[in-house]
């Protein structure tokens, strides 16, 4: 069930089973050189990452294996700091800081992990729709994306580098689900990796998992054919999602319930961190406004393209016929790619400011 038995491009090219490994390690291995040749980078969050690094490994290798509060900040008065940030950022540097790396060598084994698992995840999803060659190279165009590379080498946003190297897993899944719905084929293990994927993206970053759950509610009406199918996508998309938040609960409930101890308003008082300043496209009242954050502004180009491609994906189910995919999963994935990409793109912009206020 790995390979879709509709209509695809045949392509005369072979190559040995143990080729795409190689290619993606290389890959990643190239897209975090810099890192690998001069250490870790500068980037706008290195005293945040380099701190919580440093205290959270020590905090597990002295038995505290669940850190929530950080004994060691503010002069031993503590910061309870992962009560309320997802900690997968922190969790994949520890195999690191175990063989005895300093917190910079740890941050960048970890980079470089995330970006092998975002480069095998978009492979293994390619890999539904495509030659394996053709997903190969879409794997690599997914490991040197610009605002993956913006968020790993100037942001330094860690929590987000986790959760877009996850998305292509939580994508993997549900098209396995769709297929098996389709082809009525065994669907338990999708789900499970499904479950798996997606409470890994709820610990990794919480505006990634508000998004990327708004744009994954369409996809079972976006693929079923018939009623039963939605009914069947409902059930196992839907219960997959729920399955993972679930596992993530440990963390997300407290998050949630803790709230009322959050003084947010000291935080927003920071135009950096006003997160209705943070938008690519601000309403300010007499018209479209880019933004100005020193970090986000060159980040507008992309956003256009993004859009873009979004609106394509929508329009392209629009062409005659004979310039239509004849592949059902392409033309309704085209569909559903197109409208979440456009969805999320509504999201960057202060139309959507009461989401995150909420």
């Amino acid at each position: 069930m790995d390979r879709y038995s509709g209509p695809r491009l045949k392509l005369f090219l072979l190559i040995p089973g143990w080729a795409p490994i190689l290619f993606l390690s290389l890959g990643a291995g190239i897209v975090i050189l810099p890192m690998l040749r001069q250490g870790y980078p500068l980037v706008h969050s290195i005293h945040f990452n380099l701190m919580w690094v440093f205290q959270y490994s020590q905090q597990v290798f002295g038995g505290d294996f669940y850190p929530r509060w950080l004994e060691s900040s503010f002069f031993g008065l503590g910061n309870p700091t992962f009560v309320f940030y997802p900690p997968l950022c922190m969790a994949a540097v520890l195999p690191f800081t175990a063989l005895g790396w300093p917190a910079g060598s740890a941050l960048v084994g970890s980079m470089l992990l995330a970006t092998a698992v975002r480069g095998w995840g978009t492979y293994r999803l390619g890999g539904l729709l495509w030659p394996s060659p053709v997903a190969v190279a879409a794997a690599l165009a997914a490991m040197a994306s610009p605002y993956f590379l913006v968020d790993v080498y100037e942001r330094g946003a860690i929590g987000e580098v986790w959760a877009i190297s996850l998305i292509p897993w939580v994508l993997w899944a549900g098209w396995r689900l769709v297929l098996a719905v389709w082809l009525g084929q065994k669907r338990f293990s999708a789900m499970v990796v499904l479950a798996g994927s997606y409470a890994l993206l709820g610990l990794a970053h919480l505006p990634a998992l508000l998004v990327w759950t708004l744009v994954w509610l369409g996809l079972p009406w976006v693929m079923a054919r018939t009623g039963r199918e939605l009914r069947l996508l409902g059930f196992w998309l839907y219960g997959g999602t729920g399955m993972g938040l679930l596992l993530a609960s440990f963390f997300l409930l407290p998050a949630a319930l803790d709230q009322r101890w959050v003084s947010i308003d000291l935080i927003n008082g920071w135009e950096m961190y006003d997160p209705l300043q943070r938008f690519l496209l601000i309403w300010n009242g007499q018209g479209l406004q880019l933004s100005q954050q020193e970090f986000d502004a060159h980040l507008v180009p992309y956003f256009w393209m993004a859009l873009l491609l979004g609106l394509a994906g929508v329009g392209g189910m629009g062409l005659p016929e004979r310039f239509r995919s004849q592949d059902p999963l392409a033309r309704r994935g085209l569909l559903f790619l197109g409208l979440s990409t456009v969805l999320a793109c509504v999201m960057m912009t202060s139309l959507s400011g009461p989401l995150y206020q909420i």
